[in-house]
């Protein structure tokens, strides 16, 4: 890596050496380096330095998700960044922050009904109800809304058991 310092990739292997070492904040600042030398770095790889920045201290979640927006400045705002940047930010209490993260996705994405279910467990993390409820029934009528083979898988079928479970937690009538 000294003598082919250009080798972004082998930078970033030695940077996860190095955070396997327990050597966290060197690893990740090689991991760093290298991922701005990348061409076309991948999501994966600003997700594991962001895990070795948080799991290194619970008060390093400031800069894994300064990791997390470094990736998204540079590839969009990806699926997998924008869900880790999100729960780092409700991990820290920073509820409205995950709210905004989610809002950042593409309308497909944030009006699926997995999402609407995140954004509103965030509002109700935030203790805005209101708004929780208001997710949960959009969440709920995206479901309905779908094909009926697909509506009827398994996994459809617990997000919307679990959704109607938090629409009768959320009503304060019932």
């Amino acid at each position: 890596v000294a003598a082919r310092p250009h080798l972004g990739h082998a930078r970033f292997q030695l940077g996860r050496a190095l955070v396997r070492q327990d050597r966290i904040k060197e690893g990740a600042a090689l991991m760093g380096e290298a991922l701005a030398s990348l061409p076309a770095p991948k999501p994966e790889h600003y997700i594991e330095r962001a895990r070795a920045l948080a799991d290194a201290s619970p008060h390093n979640e400031e800069s894994a998700i300064a990791s997390l927006d470094e990736g998204i400045a540079r590839m969009g705002p990806v699926v997998a960044l924008v869900e880790m940047a999100a729960d780092l930010e409700a991990e820290r209490g920073n509820y409205n922050a995950g709210i905004s993260r989610i809002e950042t996705l593409p309308a497909p994405l944030k009006t699926s009904p997995a999402w609407l279910l995140r954004k509103g467990e965030l509002h109700w993390a935030a203790g805005d109800w209101a708004k929780a409820r208001i997710a949960f029934e959009s969440a709920t009528r995206a479901i309905d809304r779908l094909p009926p083979r697909r509506k009827a898988t398994a996994a459809f079928q617990q997000l919307r058991a679990r959704l109607m479970l938090l629409l009768a937690r959320s009503n304060p009538t019932e």
